[in-house]
């Protein structure tokens, strides 16, 4: 037998009226004689403790409600046939002398758990303010609508008050895809309303169209399918702000330009990581300064082959983790502010990199042998850093002057 108590709260205008107490017991018997006494007794605790259906062939069950000043009785039919017991979201469940657990709140962001998904399928089509924020926390937990002033309030607002958005049957992708681009937009200096808005002269957030058909100078690119693979929006001199962390949403991103905005500052945003389909990252020439190159990056180890972060006020360590990207062949962090000690234990696994740019930084240390026979082409400190197979000079083919860096590999010194 199983025991399973719960409260049920019920409020009034005025004040709350009851607390009911129930205690159920629950009997099956099996209609197969073959079945064992183990498989039913799990059947029950799956029924019960999931608030799913309980299974059986006979079943009886009595209720027994007390509470002060009401006597409720509860009679129900006995037969053959299944029991339908739905589980409150109070439910406290006691299965023999193995305790019970409260169940978690199914609106909790949260894109693993079951409740997670129940919510997200109950959500395809019907783009209501309330379950269009559901589904955007479901994926991108950080993202805040408290303040009404905030990229995402507004990037929010934009899309309730566009038709297409509303009555095209989006998908949860293309509601999510078409969410994080608008929060661009506005993070960066974009301004829906105003008659001279730069963005709005590149033609983004055009109201009835599709996400991949905004942008007048092909800065975006998708698929058949309608999901974003390329944006590229380096040197817009118009734009100023932070990229916001949303960018993590465009989960099917395989390109990503946004260098050379020196107006953009703030942190790289660490939900980069997210983007686990980036084969090339350019966030070179940005104002990042004071902040540090996020170790999420570490996340992107299977896809990503150029990382390019130079000259954009970057300080502290090399991270660690870029060790990770071992399909990486071009890695630029020159002219950034960076310190301590090149992490060479890591490096020596980027056995794929051709081209590393390290010069004009303030770390020291060495750099891995083993990145000599495929290193072709790079800068580094030479006063700084050691480097077994650099040379010291002008870059081969014409460039600038070595200034103290030490230059290229092995291959180039055999020319």
């Amino acid at each position: 037998s199983l025991s399973l108590s719960f409260s049920v709260h019920q409020t009034s205008l005025s004040s709350i009226i009851s607390i009911f107490h129930l205690s159920i017991m629950v009997r099956t018997r099996a209609s197969s004689s073959t079945a064992s006494r183990e498989d039913a007794d799990d059947k029950k605790k799956r029924a019960v403790c999931g608030g799913d259906k309980l299974h059986g062939g006979y079943g009886s069950f009595s209720m027994q409600v007390k509470q002060s000043g009401w006597i409720l009785v509860l009679a129900l039919a006995i037969g053959i046939g299944i029991l339908t017991v739905p589980a409150p979201a109070s439910l406290v469940v006691a299965a023999g002398s193995t305790g019970g657990s409260t169940s978690s709140n199914i609106l909790k962001p949260s894109s693993s758990s079951s409740s997670s998904k129940i919510q997200e399928e109950l959500m395809d089509g019907d783009v209501t303010e309330e379950n269009l924020k559901l589904l955007i926390k479901l994926k991108s937990p950080s993202t805040s609508f408290e303040n009404e002033t905030s990229p995402q309030s507004i990037a929010l607002e934009w899309m309730l008050e566009d038709e297409y958005t509303t009555t095209a049957g989006l998908s949860k992708e293309r509601l999510l895809q078409r969410f994080a681009m608008t929060t661009f937009y506005y993070a960066t200096g974009g301004d829906a309303t105003g008659e001279h808005s730069a963005w709005m002269h590149r033609g983004w957030l055009l109201g009835g169209k599709h996400e991949c058909d905004w942008g007048a100078f092909e800065e975006i690119e998708c698929n058949a399918q309608g999901q974003l693979r390329k944006l590229e929006l380096w040197m817009f001199d118009f734009m100023a702000g932070t990229f916001p962390a949303e960018i993590g949403l465009l989960t099917t991103l395989r390109y990503l330009d946004l260098s050379d905005n020196e107006a953009v500052g703030g942190p790289i945003p660490t939900q980069i990581g997210l983007l686990t389909q980036l084969t090339q990252l350019y966030l070179w020439g940005n104002g990042h300064y004071g902040h540090t190159i996020p170790t999420h990056l570490g996340q992107l180890s299977s896809t990503l082959q150029i990382l390019e972060l130079a000259d954009s006020g970057l300080v502290g360590r090399v991270p660690t983790e870029l060790g990770r990207l071992t399909n990486l062949y071009s890695l630029s962090l020159h002219r950034n502010d960076l310190t301590g000690p090149i992490p060479t234990t890591q490096l020596a696994k980027l056995t794929n990199l051709e081209r590393l740019f390290m010069y004009e930084t303030q770390v020291s240390g060495s750099l891995p042998s083993s990145l000599c026979p495929r290193l072709e082409e790079g800068w580094i400190d030479c006063g700084e850093v050691i480097c077994d197979c650099c040379i010291q000079g002008e870059v081969i083919g014409g460039g600038p002057p070595c200034r103290g860096a030490a230059v290229v590999a092995t291959s180039l010194e055999q020319q």
